[in-house]
């Protein structure tokens, strides 16, 4: 019997931000500030350094993704996600399920949370959107473009998904 081929489902967001400020909040966690390489965002979240330390001047990759689930359909969408019937709490990782591939296989450090807010700036002051999210307590603002924002909804639940850069292929 073939494998059915899998595929990587669509993410809501990617950047590659460089750490310019950590704020030591607690013993365990600390505050990262980053500016992103691509969509020129920036980022300030809640970071439990105590099991993913990071530096200052050091690069990750930064994703958000509505499921970690690989698909069987190469041409699902964002779009198309969002508007399957999910169950109660949405699409969440279940793990009991063993020997599959997911995105966690492919990040160092991943949260789940929920989209608690949105906002845009006054069209006279750019084009410009921010998203908060919450990972049981943990803080995300993202800011930048509101093109590269406009999958993030109000509500939502999304992984943070997070993965050091190596020097060598940066």
């Amino acid at each position: 019997m073939k494998q059915e081929e899998l595929f990587p489902p669509p993410l809501l967001f990617e950047d590659m931000f460089t750490i310019s400020e950590i704020e030591k909040k607690f013993d365990k966690v600390s505050r990262i500030k980053a500016h992103s390489q691509i969509h020129q965002m920036s980022c300030c979240v809640d970071i439990n350094t105590e099991i993913y330390p990071v530096s200052i001047g050091e690069s990750y990759t930064i994703a958000l993704s509505m499921t970690v689930e690989y698909t069987s359909n190469p041409d699902l969408t964002v779009e198309a996600l969002a508007s399957q019937a999910q169950p109660k709490g949405g699409q969440r990782y279940d793990p009991r399920i063993f020997n599959r591939t997911t995105l966690l296989d492919h990040y160092d450090y991943v949260m789940f949370g929920r989209v608690y807010g949105c906002s845009t700036e006054d069209q006279n002051a750019g084009d410009n959107a921010a998203v908060y999210i919450s990972f049981g307590g943990l803080l995300m603002q993202l800011k930048g473009s509101t093109k590269a924002l406009e999958n993030i909804k109000y509500g939502i639940q999304v992984y943070f998904l997070m993965n050091r850069v190596r020097k060598d292929i940066a």
